[in-house]
C-alpha cells in the first residue's frame, strides 16, 4: 500500500534540494546572495521598466562611465580601489576572468564620464618605444603588492561581482534540468542560468564604446550599437556580439 504521506514528503524534499541547487548555481554563475542585482543606484529597476530604447541609453552611458582594467588577482581591486578612488568616485566593480589564458579583468563604473577622462590623462604606457600611444579606456594595473592595512578602502566596499563570466557546465545544467517536474520549469531553469548576466552585458557595450572611439577622430558622431542576442533577451553566456555601426546618432532611431 502506498503511503501518500511519503510520497508528498519525498516531493516536497526533492523539490526543496531542486530549489537549493539551482540557488546555489544561480549564485555561482552571477556571485551574489542577491542573485538578481537590482540594488544599486542608477540601474534600471523592475518597478520601472525600460523601453528598447532607454536600455540602450542607459548601457552606452554606463560604458561611458566605465573602464576595463587588467590586474594581477581578483584580490587586486583592494589597491585598484585604493588608488582609483583618488582620481574619481567608484561606483562599482565587477571582476571576471577570461575562461583560455585565465587573465583577470575589472569593470570599474564611475560617476560620470568626466572622471573616465581624468583616469586616462594619469595613466601612462609601459615603454613608449614598444608600443603604439594608444588612449584608450582598456588598461592594466601594476599592482605594489602593498598590505591591505595601508590601502585606502571602505571596509563595506566589496566587489560587485566575481568571476561573473563563469558558465555553468552541461553536467550542472543537465542535473538541474532533470530536477524540474515540467517542461515549462526546464525552460525557465535552462534560461535562469544561461543567459547574459550584468558582466557579460557590459562587456558587450564597452566593445562598442572603444569601437565609436577608435574612430572618433575621423567621425566624431559616429555610434556603435550590439543588435540581434546581445540586446533581445535571447542571449546567453558566450554567445558572439554582433555590432550595427552608424556614422551619425539620429539615423539609428525614428523620430515620433
Amino acid at each position: 500500500m502506498l503511503n501518500l504521506g511519503y510520497i508528498s514528503f519525498l516531493k516536497t524534499y526533492n523539490q526543496y534540494n531542486f530549489n537549493k541547487q539551482l540557488y546555489t548555481l544561480l549564485q555561482k554563475c552571477t556571485n551574489t546572495t542577491s542573485v538578481r542585482q537590482v540594488s544599486h543606484k542608477n540601474k534600471p529597476t523592475p518597478l520601472a521598466p525600460l523601453t528598447f530604447n532607454e536600455t540602450l541609453n542607459y548601457r552606452r552611458n554606463q560604458a561611458k562611465r566605465s573602464i576595463l582594467v587588467q590586474v594581477q588577482s581578483m584580490e587586486s581591486y583592494k589597491e585598484l580601489y585604493s588608488y582609483i578612488s583618488t582620481l574619481g568616485n567608484v561606483h562599482e566593480m565587477l571582476h571576471y576572468v577570461t575562461s583560455t589564458d585565465q587573465l583577470h579583468f575589472i569593470i570599474v563604473e564611475f560617476d560620470n564620464e568626466e572622471q573616465v577622462s581624468n583616469i586616462i590623462q594619469n595613466s601612462s604606457h609601459i615603454n613608449s618605444g614598444e608600443s603604439f600611444p594608444i588612449h584608450s579606456n582598456f588598461l592594466w594595473f601594476k599592482a605594489t603588492n602593498r598590505k591591505n592595512s595601508k590601502l585606502k578602502i571602505p571596509k563595506n566596499f566589496k566587489l560587485g561581482m566575481e568571476n561573473g563570466n563563469q558558465i555553468p557546465s552541461k553536467n550542472e545544467i543537465c542535473n538541474l534540468l532533470l530536477g524540474q517536474d515540467n517542461t515549462n520549469h526546464q525552460i525557465q531553469t535552462l534560461h535562469d542560468v544561461t543567459k547574459l548576466n550584468d558582466v557579460a552585458t557590459r562587456l558587450r557595450f564597452l566593445t562598442t564604446r572603444q569601437v565609436e572611439l577608435s574612430v572618433a577622430g575621423m567621425f566624431p558622431n559616429a555610434v556603435a550599437y550590439p543588435f540581434g542576442s546581445s540586446v533581445n533577451g535571447f542571449g546567453k553566456m558566450g554567445c558572439d556580439l554582433d555590432i550595427v555601426f552608424r556614422l551619425a546618432e539620429e539615423q539609428v532611431f525614428c523620430r515620433s
